[in-house]
């Protein structure tokens, strides 16, 4: 989960960075196999190339959990 402490997020893959994708602070994709699948990137990217598409104001936080 990626976390930005002060509510917007965008995306450099979603029209441009010049529309939010999140107004709450959170977005959400899945690690597998090596690259992140959400909304925005539904065919995948690695890992490293998801988290730095994104940008916001405030403290940005990643929280990885393992699902089972």
């Amino acid at each position: 989960m990626y976390k930005i402490s002060r509510g917007f997020i965008v995306s450099d893959s979603y029209q441009n960075g010049n529309e939010a994708i999140s107004i709450n602070g959170f977005h959400t994709g899945i690690l597998y196999e090596d690259k992140v699948y959400d909304n925005i990137h539904k065919e995948g990217v690695p890992y490293q190339t998801w988290l730095d598409d994104f940008s916001g104001f405030g403290q940005r936080t990643i929280t990885r959990d393992k699902i089972n």
